[in-house]
């Protein structure tokens, strides 16, 4: 795969779209009225009919690819023995794989199985005191 890269800052992009606008934000944005445009000769023109303003060198580039005379766009117009002595991007590191999903607790049939009720369905049953002091016994199971 070829390298993605700036001309002009030689900062790399793992996609195309990406390269582009940070080209537009940092190399082609007027300082004026902040547009931004879509080449180096269109901040240019824009530069010299809006504002009267002359510029001599692409804004933010490191020294030696602040040429006004080479056209860019993206990856388009870069130096061919620029593009020869790159390295192509690393591969992204590849994603973790997914932990795997916890064993299920035992849940009674005709339970919905979901994280809080499966807890709570594996906790044991909660003791009541026999009595509460002041008060009279439960009733044990249903009169009938």
């Amino acid at each position: 795969a070829e390298r993605i890269f700036c001309w002009y800052c030689d900062r790399d992009f793992q996609d195309l779209h990406v390269l582009i606008n940070h080209q537009k934000e940092r190399h082609f944005k007027c300082a004026t009225c902040n547009k931004r445009l879509i080449t180096i000769n269109g901040l240019r023109i824009h530069s010299s009919q809006v504002h009267k303003q002359e510029i001599s060198a692409v804004p933010h580039a490191i020294p030696g690819r602040d040429s006004l005379e080479i056209q860019i766009c993206g990856m388009e117009g870069v130096p061919e023995d620029a593009l020869a002595h790159t390295t192509p991007n690393p591969a992204p590191a590849p994603a973790p794989a997914p932990a795997p999903a916890p064993a299920p607790a035992f849940v009674p049939a005709g339970y919905p199985i979901n994280t809080a009720q499966a807890a709570w369905a594996s906790a044991a049953p909660q003791q009541y005191p026999a009595a509460t002091p002041g008060y009279p016994a439960p009733a044990q199971g249903y009169p009938g």
